[in-house]
Parts: structure tokens; sequence; C-alpha cells
């Protein structure tokens, strides 16, 4: 890499490094206490480090050093630079726009509490009763319950969706989901093959265990008929996890047991202590987190 290369990616990892680190460090202390100065915070800084990355001046000299690495850890070094500050070539205040929606709806997201007949829960809590009961009444409150958050953030995320979309056409795609696929390096048609594949692989299977086994095992556990299965009965709040229909209580092996600590053994067991990054994570529920 030539000297003024060099000099330039310096320049730019002794300003986004200490600041994105710093974005991260009160990201982390705003979603695991819920304070709103936190957020703000965050909104602080994110400006800042938006405005040296819409730099002009920067954003062609980035562009200028494409290629120009003696590696190939040099060249893809300078292409992600590039990446960053093409991001980032739209109006000031279109961006600050954005920042301020996406914080400010993440916060909503993060201190949200359903409420059950009143009373505030945690997603704990919902997920032990969409786990546990086998009452569709006490499902479909817990169930619908969890998704009040969407009436709460409606307006803001179409909002959201409208200032992305402006952003993307200003750099010249038809919308925010390309601009992402592109700043990842894919494209739409890859990304769709590789969803087309699996679900063609995933589909007639769970197509399957689910009209042979799941349906009739919760028809049975809530005595209705198959045809009467709503999302609430499925055990979780996103179809994302498999439904316990088999007679294995994984969880009463660790009942007993210090969760952390036996983490901490198994990482120490193969070289890789994660000590001191307890130390530093917050692991547990509480208000507004």
């Amino acid at each position: 890499m030539n000297k003024e290369a060099a000099d330039f990616v310096k320049e730019y990892e002794d300003y986004v490094i200490p600041l994105s680190k710093e974005i991260h460090l009160s990201y982390f202390e705003a979603t695991t206490t819920g304070d709103s100065a936190k957020y703000q915070k965050i909104n602080g800084l994110e400006l800042k480090l938006v405005k040296f990355l819409s730099d002009e001046k920067g954003f062609q000299k980035a562009k200028s050093f494409l290629d120009q690495g003696s590696t190939d850890v040099e060249n893809r070094m300078l292409k992600l630079i590039y990446m960053d500050y093409f991001a980032n070539q739209i109006p000031e205040e279109l961006s600050g726009k954005i920042i301020l929606l996406q914080n400010k709806i993440e916060e909503k997201f993060n201190t949200f509490r359903a409420k059950i007949d009143g009373k505030a829960v945690t997603d704990n809590d919902i997920d032990s009763i969409l786990t546990n009961s086998t009452d569709s009444a006490e499902l479909e409150k817990a169930y619908s319950a969890s998704k009040e958050i969407g009436n709460t953030v409606e307006n803001e995320v179409i909002e959201l969706s409208k200032l992305r979309n402006e952003a993307a056409a200003k750099l010249g795609f038809d919308n925010f989901h390309q601009l992402k696929l592109y700043l990842n390096e894919q494209t739409t048609e890859e990304l769709d093959q590789i969803f087309n594949q699996a679900d063609a692989i995933t589909t007639p299977v769970f197509e399957k265990i689910k009209s042979e086994e799941i349906d009739p095992f919760l028809a049975d556990r809530f005595a209705v008929t198959a045809e009467k299965l709503m999302p609430w009965h499925y055990q979780n709040r996103f179809f994302q996890e498999a439904v316990n229909i088999y007679k294995v209580d994984l969880d009463k092996v660790y009942a007993d047991q210090n969760l952390v600590g036996l983490v901490g053994k198994y990482f120490s067991s193969i070289d890789l202590p994660v000590e001191k990054i307890v130390e530093r994570s917050d692991l547990f529920e509480k208000e507004n987190k």
C-alpha cells in the first residue's frame, strides 16, 4: 500500500475505531438500563460518525485508493472503508432524521413490557405461559400482549422505512433493501436463490412433521381439532423454536445448576476462558431491559 493510502487508512482508523467502540459501549448501557439519556448519547455519537463518513473529499479518496493494496488483505480493507463512506453519501439532515428515529424505535422495543390484564410482564413470563399453559384463553392473552409492541412503534417504523428508501434512492437504489444487500456484497437474486433452496429442502419435511406429529399432539393437548389450532398454541412468540412434543425434559437436568458457572467451565476446558466477558455482561432480566 502506498504511503498516501496508508495515511488515509490510519486517519480513518484513528477516528472511526474509538468512536465505534464508544457507540457500542453506549448501546450496551442503554439497552441494559433503558436510560433515555444514554439513547440520546448514542444519537450524538452516531451523528458524529456520520458527519465524518459523509465527507465528500474523504469519499473520493476512498474511491481513488480501491485496489491499491499490495495484498488481498489490504485491498479488502480499502474496499470496506470505501463502502463505509459510500453508505453515508446522503444529505446530513436525512442521516440525522434516520438516526434519531432508529434509536427512538430501539428504545421503545427495548423498554417495552407486555401487559396481561393490566399487569406488566416480562418476555420470560410470556415465554413461560406459552410453553407451559394448556388454557387457550390464557395463551391468547399472553401471545396478543407480546404483539402490542407493534402498535407502539407502528407510525415510527413506517416513517423510518420511507426515510431509508429516500436515502437509498439518493445512492441509486430502488429501496433500502437493495442498498443493504449491496453493502453486504449480495444481490436480490443470490438471496432469493438461497431462501428458495432452503424452502425447497425444508418445506416438505416440515409439512410432514407438522401434519403427522406436531398438530395431532397440540390438538390433543388443547382438546381442539387441528384446524382450530392458533399461533398461541405453538409454544413461542415467533414460531422460531421447535414445539416440545416429546416426553423429554432437558430443563430438569439443569434446574439446580449454576448455568453461568457451567458455561465458564466448558469454555475454560477448550482453552477459551470467558470470565472477563461474563464479568462485563448483564445476564438477567430487570426493569427497562
